[in-house]
């Protein structure tokens, strides 16, 4: 069951500013290339190194969804790691 998109934080007129940058309303949705976002998080089951294609993101984001939301729902708090796949750096 769907109910509602996924941000990363949705708060009143937050903003995450990276140098010149600034990205509000940061989604988590379906999607496999760069042209599919602006900076949301797509979410996908693979990832092709060679030119950073995503797969089978409708049934990643089917699978991610439901688990995520069952936690927020519960009032609990949902940390996501993002990681460069290059040199396996972590960030928040």
């Amino acid at each position: 069951m769907h109910k509602g998109m996924l941000a990363i934080y949705n708060a009143p007129n937050w903003k995450l500013e990276n140098n010149e940058l600034s990205f509000q309303y940061i989604l988590i949705h379906t999607g496999n290339t760069d042209e599919h976002t602006k900076g949301c998080l797509l979410v996908n089951d693979s990832v092709c190194g060679a030119n950073f294609t995503g797969g089978s993101s409708v049934d990643a984001y089917k699978d991610f969804y439901p688990k995520v939301a069952a936690v927020l729902e519960a009032g609990k708090k949902v940390t996501i790691t993002y990681m460069d796949i290059e040199d396996g750096n972590k960030s928040a």
